[in-house]
């Protein structure tokens, strides 16, 4: 007689999509937005993907913008730089090249 023995990757599948996200995830269809010399942009944070360096931040019209976060670009909270694994979501940000 076979006894059944689910295989490892099912049972971490359904092991690992019970525990809770630590941040939200990013919107797969917003793509990062690239950043003009100049431009930037301020709103509270409304996801963060410290794996992929990214960060999303609700601008002034209310859209939601998505922010590759590399060695150009620099986040401001309170007018001083911080890094990304410092921040939570909700935090009042500005977004702009370095």
């Amino acid at each position: 007689m076979k006894r059944f023995a689910p295989s490892l990757a099912l049972v971490l599948t359904f092991g690992l999509s019970r525990l809770a996200p630590l941040h939200a995830q990013i919107t797969p269809v917003n793509y990062p937005t690239p950043l003009i010399g100049g431009n930037s942009v301020t709103g509270p944070i409304t996801n963060i993907d410290p794996v992929n360096h990214m960060i999303q931040v609700k601008d002034d019209t209310g859209m939601i913008q998505t922010f590759h976060i590399d060695q150009n670009v620099q986040i401001l909270r309170n007018g001083e730089p911080v890094q990304l694994n410092s921040l939570d979501i909700g935090d009042l940000v500005t977004i702009t090249l370095k």
